[in-house]
């Protein structure tokens, strides 16, 4: 379904894009043949104004598409992190008895509910676990696992998923939370960066620490409301 979305908004972008790109094409080669006629300082300076013009649509036009694609709004409510984690799991192969990847889980015991919106945050559990999954599935390892750890904080709660894949190099590192950035031939690459822009309108904050053959684990501190008996939203959204 995310193949199908991002043909189309492909689709889109190339029509929207095509119109000033072209016109700074055509605007270019006019300014070439300007100089090279020894044209006017007027002539050539209009002919400039054209391509930043069109320069300015088209980074318009993507800016639209961006913030078409992101989630700008947040329904809080005060939810168990260790269940939404539970029902990511349900979605995924590790709840396949014949799965060979071991899980293991470490669940804060006592407190568990925060005030979240409880959709995006099980999304983006969901895209983290399909990617470790991803990471050991594909590597040659004898014993592939997933380690999924909940903790609280003084002031914020901790989820970490972490796995025994090959690790990442510092080149790719550097961008996973890029749009379109990924290291899987099947992956559109929007997984991180969704991910990333829904902890952030939490006021939170998503970190990767892996190096090449080493284990990888992606840790979420999400802020704690001041008594958490209550629900409200912990920032105004964006």
């Amino acid at each position: 379904s995310r193949l199908s979305a991002m043909r189309e908004i492909s689709s889109s972008l190339a029509d929207k894009l095509n119109q000033p790109l072209t016109s700074i094409l055509s605007y270019t080669q006019a300014m070439q043949r300007l100089y090279q006629n020894n044209a006017s300082s007027e002539d050539i300076k209009n002919a400039m104004s054209r391509v930043v013009v069109n320069a300015e649509n088209a980074g318009k036009i993507i800016r639209d598409v961006r913030s078409q694609l992101k989630v700008n709004t947040l329904n809080y409510e005060m939810s168990c992190i260790n269940d939404l984690i539970q029902q990511s799991i349900h979605l995924t192969d590790l709840d396949n008895p014949r799965s060979t990847i071991r899980l293991t889980t470490n669940y804060e015991p006592k407190f568990s509910s925060i005030c979240i919106d409880a959709i995006q945050i099980r999304l983006v559990i969901f895209s983290l676990l399909n990617n470790a999954i991803d990471a050991v599935s594909e590597a040659v390892i004898e014993t592939p696992e997933i380690n999924i750890t909940t903790r609280k904080e003084a002031h914020c709660y901790i989820v970490m998923i972490s796995d025994n894949g090959p690790g990442l190099s510092d080149n790719i590192k550097n961008k996973l939370f890029e749009p379109f950035c990924t290291t899987k031939k099947q992956s559109v690459g929007i997984g991180l960066s969704m991910s990333h822009h829904i902890i952030e309108l939490h006021k939170g904050n998503i970190s990767i620490q892996s190096d090449k053959d080493t284990p990888t684990s992606v840790t979420i501190q999400l802020p704690l409301n001041r008594n958490n008996d209550y629900c409200q939203p912990l920032s105004k959204p964006l």
